[in-house]
């Protein structure tokens, strides 16, 4: 809002802008220049009253607004894509180590307590391996159909 009622160009041009006590003429007292706005602080002499020119400021604001709410939502988007992602991957993560943990427990209990050689566990595993595989494939088929 501009000083005493007057518009912005008024104020701007320097045209008479009167102190609505006294009705005498404001003088600028301050003026605060930044990137997006100025600032400008307007004193009478005979009363002693100051009075701020803030319409920039909020046009400025309202402006940065404008342009930091998209920014702000793309920002959280991907957070919380993050975030989802840092639960998949820590959730793959600690499935391949129980399954490594599983696969050791299994080998050294079939080899020591079985009595199978690691020639012939490695020959099971991959036969199992393809038969597993085999029967995904059948099973998905299934599914579809």
């Amino acid at each position: 809002m501009s000083v005493a009622g007057l518009n912005r160009m008024e104020t701007v041009q320097g045209q008479n802008c009167e102190c609505p006590q006294c009705l005498g003429q404001l003088k600028i007292a301050s003026l605060k220049f930044s990137f997006s706005r100025t600032r400008v602080v307007f004193a009478c002499p005979n009363c002693a009253l100051m009075f701020a020119d803030e319409g920039l400021e909020q046009r400025g604001m309202e402006r940065v607004r404008h342009f930091v709410k998209p920014v702000w939502a793309l920002l959280r988007r991907t957070l919380d894509m993050m975030e989802t992602l840092n639960a998949r991957f820590r959730y793959v993560i600690v499935s391949v180590i129980v399954a490594l943990t599983v696969a050791a427990v299994l080998r050294h209990s079939v080899h020591t307590y079985g009595g199978f050689s690691r020639e012939e566990i490695r020959a099971g595993a991959l036969v199992m391996c393809a038969a597993i595989s085999l029967g995904l494939v059948v099973w998905r088929r299934r599914q579809r159909h």
